[in-house]
């Protein structure tokens, strides 16, 4: 954790609950102002604590990132930098273009690559052909909560719907799992309330009743959306540097990022003058937090150098037509 700050360390040592409300320390209204700051601040830029490294395994072709990771800053497959593409990339007309869905993997090959998919998942794992029931384990203190799934039918290749028709179905966790009452061949979306334990995700195989984990929701997702790159089949790994995402702090032992302490004070006060209508005023007090931010994001790099690389368009090595 690139961090040595906790919200004990803001609330009751330096007592920055005084810059939310000053007539007293109030812990809930200040968890919520501290939250709206650190948002604002991680993503305004790269700071400090906000930069993660992670290893995938390229084998399915594609990768997703983590709940805690936003998006891929910089790629790296088998020791070499590879440049990494936005959606639209596929649509532009020096761009690659879309694979022939019904040429295998093995056939592709690696992209070179990463293709960005967007955050449109809600697992990390595709459900294996040709699909599967869906079940939900829980830890014993969930028992009783509902999660509603969103998806597409096996059968059918239609939504799921509910006893309404109304797409999505409700599952109630129990003991060890509650399985789903129709087959799906994807997940698309999934609601649930805060949990106190992570609820694990498989799809339980029509074909040969084999169990595949597809993600592991953490207590504080209540509306999972990961992102995904397209990458081709490689058997080398693929090493990310990836921004880091949002997500709440709710205790005292959280650690806060970023942990720059000063622009956290500026943060937090600009906070509460903007909520009282005063945006100049506030603009000012924003200014001077993103200000300590980008002196410790300097003094952090030291001397290192900045780089830049030049990436020729056109279309990806081997591709293959797609004909409709």
């Amino acid at each position: 954790m690139n961090t040595q700050v906790t919200v004990g360390d803001l609330y009751t040592t330096y007592e920055f609950w005084k810059y939310v409300t000053p007539g007293g320390a109030n812990f809930p209204a200040f968890i919520s102002a501290l939250n709206q700051v650190r948002e604002r601040f991680i993503n305004e830029g790269k700071w400090k604590g906000t930069m993660y490294e992670y290893i995938f395994d390229g084998s399915l072709g594609y990768i997703t990132l983590p709940p805690h990771l936003l998006s891929v800053l910089g790629p790296n497959w088998d020791g070499v930098g590879i440049p990494v593409f936005s959606q639209w990339h596929r649509y532009v007309q020096t761009g690659p273009g879309f694979f022939n869905p019904n040429i295998p993997l093995s056939q592709l090959g690696f992209f070179g690559q990463l293709d960005d998919r967007g955050s449109d998942f809600c697992t990390i794992y595709d459900i294996p052909p040709p699909g599967g029931s869906i079940r939900l384990y829980p830890t014993g203190s969930d028992v009783g909560k509902v999660v509603r799934i969103y998806g597409i039918q096996q059968e059918t290749g239609q939504p799921v719907p509910d006893p309404n028709g109304i797409p999505g179905e409700d599952l109630v966790l129990t003991l060890p799992f509650i399985q789903s009452a129709y087959h799906y061949s994807a997940l698309t979306g999934a609601q649930k309330t805060q949990t106190n334990g992570p609820v694990n995700v498989f799809s339980l195989s029509e074909t040969d009743a084999s169990l595949t984990q597809l993600a592991s929701w953490q207590p504080t997702e209540t509306r999972p959306s990961y992102r995904r790159y397209d990458c081709g089949q490689t058997t080398q790994a693929i090493r990310v540097l990836a921004q880091l995402r949002y997500f709440p702090v709710t205790a005292l032992t959280d650690f806060v990022i970023p942990g720059n302490l000063g622009a956290l004070k500026y943060g937090l006060q600009a906070l509460n003058v903007e909520n009282g209508l005063d945006t100049a005023s506030a603009a000012g007090l924003w200014t001077v937090g993103t200000k300590l931010l980008n002196d410790e994001a300097r003094a952090y790099r030291g001397g290192n150098l900045q780089e830049f690389a030049i990436q020729p368009f056109g279309p990806q090595a081997g591709a293959i037509p797609y004909n409709t």
